[in-house]
């Protein structure tokens, strides 16, 4: 009964995505679909990691993967997969880390605020700490909204559109649309990590994204070029900045916070008992 009931969620699928002139590549009964558009930027992610060459029937088994991939989702969902232990202890330890490091960013900021003047000053004193072998020019369109990240993206996959006037119209970003979509130049290490590793992979003139970023922006990024040995600007080093400050700050304050933590919270230590035979 089972296997007869995936066949034909998997013949509704296949149905609904050979629909002309639907925008839409694959339906689920749980109501949700995913766009030509969706499906085509994961498509092209996935294929520039792999290195494989575009065909009709990579694309036709790349669809395949994504409908298995959705049954055996939805059958395990409600075979309650989820609850087994093994799954929920991983679950909860990937969770757990998660809020153990934005708790911590977090706290940082607060210990070690540093003021504009400072990180200024010291970008003018140590600007040979900023230089880089290679730097990527990027164009990109940050917008707040899904919706117009994907039809931007549309636009310029499919239509050729020019990145730099679709960035003045879609970014939410004011700085950003009012340098038509110009982002400046990024090291590695100062690209968020949500599409650093797309685009140290795509090549010049590559779309990237559309990708929700660490500033809830959903940002479709081009890249334009390369500068090489060039220091970063004073907006790209600023992180990296007050990363550097925090950390020669000492660790005084986090000493005397940590005392604070474990008083509060009513912990104990008994560091005698460390040493065990």
């Amino acid at each position: 009964m089972r296997y007869a009931i995936v066949t034909l969620f998997l013949a509704v699928l296949l149905i609904a995505c050979d629909r002309e002139g639907d925008q839409n590549i694959m339906y689920l009964f749980r109501g949700e679909v995913t766009t030509v558009t969706e499906f085509r930027r994961e498509y092209e992610e996935w294929i520039s990691a792999s290195g494989r060459a575009d065909s009709a029937d990579l694309r036709r088994s790349f669809l395949d993967n994504r409908i298995i991939d959705e049954i055996l989702y939805g059958k395990g969902k409600l075979e309650g997969i989820e609850y087994l232990p093994d799954i929920k202890e991983k679950v909860r330890a990937y969770q757990r880390q998660l809020i153990i490091d934005k708790t911590r960013e977090r706290i940082d900021r607060d210990l070690y605020p540093i003021n504009e003047e400072t990180i200024r000053k010291y970008y003018a004193e140590h600007k040979e700490r900023f230089v880089r072998d290679k730097l990527y020019r990027l164009y990109a369109i940050r917008t707040k909204k899904k919706e117009r990240a994907f039809e931007a993206y549309e636009l310029l996959a499919k239509q050729g559109a020019s990145i730099r006037l679709l960035s003045a119209r879609y970014s939410d970003d004011k700085r950003l649309a009012d340098m038509n979509g110009d982002w400046g130049l990024f090291s590695d290490d100062v690209m968020d990590d949500s599409w650093k590793t797309a685009v140290l992979q795509k090549r010049i003139g590559d779309i990237v994204g559309p990708v929700r970023d660490s500033e809830n922006y959903w940002t479709v990024i081009e890249p334009a070029g390369f500068a090489y040995k060039r220091e970063l600007s004073f907006e790209r080093a600023y992180p990296l900045i007050v990363r550097e400050l925090a950390n020669s700050a000492g660790d005084d304050k986090w000493r005397l916070y940590r005392e604070k933590l474990l008083r509060e919270h009513g912990v104990r230590v008994n560091e005698n008992n460390l040493q065990w035979k």
